[in-house]
């Protein structure tokens, strides 16, 4: 009897010890990368109504997910951003026919910055790396009416010092994409209007 409820507390100290050192894993494997971020909308503009049917977005750009290439690794990919944008800006309002919003780049890549050496580097805080976001994309309206498209196109760099953490590394890309989206939301209206103008309702 004794033997047995030493075995048992045995049991209990092992089991207690191996969920103290589960817990923290547990709790690094539901943090998801981004999460703090918000997502990149469009819906301070009122939506451009289109005599069509349905909208549809392809995703014509595909990721390499091989480096300078970044963008599966941002805060809130360029993809995720273009999509909002289909979702908040355009509105089908027609009995027939489609527009499809197609989103050509969507790309985030990273360089590398050479750093000073020597003393000059012991006393100076380099820029280490720049990103690069580029977003295009293409409208095509095919409707009774006629056919038409409209593009546009938004690219920005920014530089990033090397005593940044990577959360505030997370922090720039975050804003550099999502100023970029904007950029690309003024110019994407003004051209849908410029040349879809006989599709708007």
């Amino acid at each position: 009897m004794f033997s047995r409820t030493v075995k048992m507390a045995a049991g209990l100290r092992a089991l207690a010890l191996a969920l103290a050192l589960l817990t923290p894993l547990a709790a690094c494997e539901v943090k998801v990368a981004g999460d703090s971020h918000p997502p990149i909308l469009f819906t301070d503009n009122a939506p451009m109504a289109l005599d069509v049917a349905r909208i549809e977005v392809v995703e014509q750009f595909k990721p390499p997910l091989t480096p300078p290439h970044i963008e599966h690794l941002a805060p809130v990919p360029p993809a995720h951003a273009l999509r909002n944008w289909a979702r908040d800006r355009l509105l089908a309002q027609g009995t027939g026919g489609v527009a499809r919003f197609t989103i050509v780049d969507g790309s985030v890549t990273r360089q590398n910055l050479e750093k000073k050496t020597g003393l000059s580097g012991l006393v100076t805080t380099d820029q280490s790396l720049r990103y690069t976001v580029m977003m295009k994309v293409r409208v095509d309206v095919d409707a009774a009416a006629g056919q038409g498209f409209a593009e546009a196109m938004a690219s920005r760099s920014q530089t990033v010092p090397e005593n940044l953490s990577i959360a505030e590394r997370d922090d720039i890309l975050h804003a550099l994409i999502a100023a970029t989206a904007k950029s690309l939301d003024k110019e994407l209206e003004r051209e849908i209007r410029a040349h879809l103008g006989p599709f708007l309702r």
